[in-house]
């Protein structure tokens, strides 16, 4: 029977959680021996193979894109089995699904074999057992033919019977010819042994002891190999998932067992940095469900089962006072007062027609007001005065009282239809919202109306206003939220839900208004309107929701887990991981350095809030000046020396320099009418060069910020700009294919080149040469001879056009330039005479766009339009595929060791990769809005390789933590035993009980 032409007799298809599993199996299979008998014979495939080679198994990590990659796709074509390794993971993976779907399009169903690893077949047709499904979704088919199965579970078949099942399988034998041949050749090789031994017993025994003895070390350091691999890769994918705390165990793991690479002290630094930021706790005896900072962070007031208020010193988790709650049925709160003197809880209490409003004395726990208020579980803003003495609230008959809390007694009572009142912020003002949906300011006599905001159809629910009184805010029955400008009543925000009766909350310094009902949550910009982050809630019941006093940051306990993210973005930053499961109770402090979390355990754990990004500096760019433009505007950002100080460029036309190490501002340069795109500085730090949008190239004097000297550019838009290092020159690159070099003492020019693409030149380490891309060549300009040493030009793919040269770098010694084609081709050429060593071509499939050196020179990367880079080794060309990006990946730049490579995509994050082997270890930046396009630098790392500035095109510039651990393996054990609930058993984790006396100053 003739054989089909397939490359390989099978293609591995498995989650990356299964990897050590995947290794095996690929190992055992192609190093599987079949019985010498058996070779030969017919099988479904023709002849039986000596051996089952060669076995596909993908190495790299799958790109973010929903479908497979040509290189997988074109494997599984190649193949004549799949086997998948069954799992949970498996079963949730959306790239084994796809692989199986598309072999079985490829008419080749029944040839799909499986071994499982863990989770149950079928699982999810018993949803009471509480077991996992192992299989994919395509696997589980009614009626259909149930795949092969080996089952390496515990007391099933075992490793070395589910390898003979699978290579009976792939053989198309029957599984007792394998074990039948198998045993007759176990027997032979014993016989022959027996035979042979005769004379030399003693002595094969005692090798046979020795034998035995090594066999056991190797399968020991084989299991703590695989244990190593498993705990690595599953720390990880708990960074990349954000779950800092789980990802911290699983790691130190492979720490403590002797893996020691950079790339594993980036990832507990990162993990760490979030492990690190609980700074305390204390058991409060009871299950929490909710907790609230005082406004000046000093008390905590939690709410625990069994309807109890309790008070604490925040620093110690001294308990200062408690109350008990009434029996409610819907509630707001509790809270404290502005000043922090109050308690308040109010609601509906059951089976009431009207609801209450309870008022105590925070540290004295002596009750001082119980009010009735209309049956509403609405949260109004602020129920007192600055004085804290007296209380507005409406009332069961829909009348707005002040009542005096030291007396007991109503001192203002004004009749009509409010369904909502409270004091102003600063307690000066009262503000009523009616059933009518008129909002109206008063004094804070409630006798002089001072304004009436009109713009909702239906009664008011929620109310607020800004610190200042600028603005005021609110929210209707129907759903309707509005914001106007205090002083005219002019609307300054229109904007609404879908559900009924949402609650809102401005920001402290109002630029932020945070509105949540039943559909989710989200965020406006208070200045021009628009939305800038929004949640949706599968279920409102479940769903908590914060927002930070500044509005950078959001809180989120949904599903499974409590995830602080970026309000700008709607990234999650991290999450907090300090309880038995979901913490109940959270809140952000008023002034944004700290969190509480509390928990069905009845702890309480106080956070430091991380600093994620590190800093933010902020160009004021206006979006409607670039709306008609046809790019978006630049950005630049750079170190100093030391990282001393950090100059930003943006949109709105300035440079700014910025403090190092705090991040304070120092200064702003108005550099350009329109936008600085581009910055450079000497290696002294002293001199800036910037390039802008019309005005050309332009010299600074860093310390003073004096305008030194202006390179004319023909008003064109500069795109690079950078200075030789020797200090004798200055090259840029101008819009329409020009690139200029100056003499930087006289300012003259002293070359022209028409260019292929703006990044197509770089200067020599020394600075007395420039290599430069015309036409599709390499040119070496020599400075010093004013004429080019060589030229080189450069061959095409196969089968692809002539193309422009679009980047060029030199290496680190001068002694080599890599050289990039706008095609998938770049080349290494030899600085002395322009020889071609090396060609290239990118592994993404696209079309490169930039390509740089790695620190010592046997690196190299490239970046893509198609969404990918290229990490090369240049030795041998070896090369592996950065897939993550969502779009086009703009810049790439190596750390200063060379051990770890970051890459800026358009989609607006910047990703770190290690320079081993490729690996993704976390997503280390994210934007609103887009990183600058080519050929701007998107990215730049410090001198120390400890921190990374990202730019995007709305002007804001954000410095990142690339912050490796330090710490020995012992201390990092220690520190998560005191504040990580969880704990390493084999492979998996288990819940466990932090704290404990050498855990001080947790109480």
């Amino acid at each position: 029977m003739q054989q089909e032409p397939y490359k390989y007799w099978a293609f591995i298809s498995y989650s990356h959680r299964d990897r050590a599993w995947a290794r095996w199996l690929h190992r055992a299979l192609e190093s599987y021996r079949v019985p010498r008998r058996l070779v030969g014979s017919a099988g479904v495939d023709g002849a039986t193979p000596r051996r089952i080679f060669p076995v596909f198994r993908d190495h790299e990590e799958l790109p973010s894109s929903a479908s497979l990659s040509r290189a997988i796709d074109a494997a599984l074509a190649q193949s004549r089995y799949l086997v998948v390794i069954a799992s949970p993971y498996a079963a949730v993976s959306r790239w084994v699904e796809q692989e199986v779907a598309r072999f079985r399009a490829l008419g080749r169903g029944d040839r799909i074999l499986c071994l499982i690893v863990d989770g149950e077949p079928h699982a999810d047709q018993q949803p009471g057992e509480g077991l996992l499904e192992c299989l994919p979704p395509s696997l589980r088919l009614d009626g259909g033919a149930e795949p092969i199965a080996a089952d390496v579970r515990p007391g099933r078949d075992g490793r070395s019977l589910a390898l003979l099942k699978l290579a009976a399988g792939l053989l198309g034998l029957s599984l007792d010819q394998l074990r039948r041949r198998e045993r007759r050749r176990q027997l032979a090789l014993r016989l022959a042994w027996c035979a042979g031994a005769l004379g030399l017993a003693a002595l094969l025994a005692g090798l046979w002891n020795f034998e035995q003895q090594a066999k056991g070390e190797a399968l020991a350091q084989q299991a703590l190999r695989t244990h190593i691999d498993t705990v690595y890769e599953r720390g990880r994918q708990e960074l990349l998932a954000h779950n800092e705390a789980r990802a911290a165990v699983f790691l130190e793991e492979a720490y403590r067992l002797g893996t020691d690479t950079p790339a594993l002290r980036f990832m507990l630094g990162q993990a760490m940095r979030i492990v690190d930021a609980a700074q305390t706790s204390f058991q409060t005896g009871l299950p929490v469900r909710s907790v609230r900072f005082s406004p000046d962070a000093k008390l905590l007031l939690t709410r625990s089962t069994g309807d109890l208020l309790r008070v604490w010193q925040a620093d110690t988790g001294v308990r200062l006072s408690e109350f008990a709650l009434p029996g409610f049925a819907m509630f707001y709160g509790p809270a404290f007062s502005r000043d922090g003197r109050l308690v308040y809880f109010g609601g509906v209490a059951d089976r009431a027609a009207s609801g209450f409003l309870a008022v105590w004395d925070a540290r004295r726990g002596r009750s001082l007001a119980m009010l009735s208020t209309p049956p509403s579980a609405d949260r109004p803003f602020n129920f007192f005065d600055a004085s804290g003495r007296r209380v507005v609230h409406a009332t069961a008959d829909n009348a707005v009282e002040i009542d005096d809390l030291e007396t007991g007694k109503a001192v203002r009572r004004l009749a009509g239809n409010f369904s909502v009142a409270g004091f102003s912020r600063d307690g000066r003002r009262v503000i009523t919202g009616g059933g009518n949906g008129e909002v109206m300011v008063w004094d804070g006599e409630l006798r002089r109306r001072l304004q009436t905001l009109r713009g909702l159809q239906s009664s008011v629910v929620s109310l607020d206003d800004t610190q200042d009184g600028t603005l005021v805010a609110a929210s209707a029955q129907d759903g309707a939220v509005r914001v106007w400008q205090a002083a005219d009543g002019a609307l300054r925000l229109v904007a609404g839900h879908p559900s009924a009766r949402p609650l809102l909350l401005f920001s402290l310094d109002g630029t932020r208004l945070l509105t949540k009902a039943a559909d989710g949550a989200r965020v406006w910009n208070t200045a021009n309107g628009a939305l800038v982050y929004a949640q949706q809630f599968a279920g409102a019941a479940g769903n908590n929701f914060d927002i930070s006093a500044r509005g950078g940051r959001v809180m989120t306990s949904n599903n499974s887990r409590l995830t602080v993210q970026d309000a700008q973005t709607g990234a999650d930053l991290f999450s907090l991981d300090g309880h038995h499961g979901l913490p109940q109770g959270r809140d952000i402090s008023e002034d944004d350095r700290s969190i509480a979390t509390g928990g069905a355990d009845g702890r309480v754990v106080l956070w430091r809030m991380p600093a994620v990004p590190q800093h933010e500096f902020v160009h004021r760019v206006d979006p409607l000046r670039w709306a008609a433009a046809p790019r978006p505007p630049g950005v630049a950002a750079l170190y100093g020396p030391a990282a001393s100080w950090i100059a930003t460029g943006g949109g709105d036309g300035s440079i700014r320099l910025w403090d190092g190490h705090s991040g304070e501002p120092i200064r702003s340069i108005a550099a350009d009418p329109v936008s600085v795109n581009v910055l450079a500085a000497s290696a002294d730090g002293a001199l800036i060069a910037s390039g802008g949008e019309v005005e050309g190239v332009k010299l600074w004097d860093r310390a003073s910020g004096r305008l030194l000297r202006a390179l004319d550019c023909q008003g064109k838009r500069v795109l690079t700009v950078a200075l030789a290092p020797g200090g004798q020159a200055v090259a840029a690159a101008i819009a329409g294919g020009t690139t200029l070099l100056w003499d930087l003492g006289s300012g003259a020019q002293i070359a022209r080149f028409e260019r292929d693409q703006a990044r197509a030149g770089h200067w020599s380490p020394d600075g007395r040469r420039y290599a430069v891309g015309v036409q599709g060549a390499v040119k070496l300009w020599d400075l010093g001879a004013r004429r080019f040493a060589w030229s080189t030009q450069l061959a095409p793919a196969a089968g692809g056009n002539a193309g422009e040269v679009a980047a060029i770098d030199f290496s680190a010694d001068g002694l080599r330039v890599l050289a990039a084609l706008h095609g998938r081709v770049a080349a290494l050429l030899d600085v002395r005479d322009g020889k071609v060593l090396r060609r290239f071509e990118e592994a993404s499939g696209g079309e490169i766009n930039s390509i740089l050196f790695g620190p010592g020179g046997e690196r190299a990367v490239s970046t893509a339009g198609s969404g990918g880079a290229t990490l090369w080794r240049l030795a041998d060309g070896r090369a592996w595929a950065l897939r993550g990006h969502a779009g086009e990946v703009r810049s790439a730049e190596f750390s200063p060791d060379g051990n770890f490579v970051v890459t800026a995509g358009v989609d607006g994050t910047a990703r770190l990769w290690d320079t081993r082997d490729g690996e993704l270890l976390g997503t280390v930046a994210q934007h609103a809005s887009q990183l600058p396009e080519i050929p701007f630098q998107a990215a730049a790392i410090s001198p120390d390789g400890q921190r990374l500035l990202t730019g995007s095109v709305d002007g804001v510039v954000r410095e990142w933590s690339l912050r490796t651990e330090t710490r020995g393996p012992g201390e990092l054990a220690a520190e998560l035993r005191c504040r990580v609930p969880w704990q390493l058993d084999g492979d998996e984790l288990r819940p466990a009980d932090p704290g404990g006396a050498q855990c001080l100053p947790a109480r």
